[in-house]
């Protein structure tokens, strides 16, 4: 039972991350393409 508890509290956060770090990317992404 506690097992089920810590790996889905790590699949969150590791979702919660990968998105996190998606927005950022696409910012970066749209910040170069105003500069050039």
């Amino acid at each position: 039972m506690v097992w089920i508890l810590i790996i889905g509290i790590v699949c969150i956060s590791f979702s919660i991350l990968s998105y996190a770090l998606c927005k950022v990317s696409d910012e970066a992404d749209r910040r170069a393409g105003y500069d050039e």
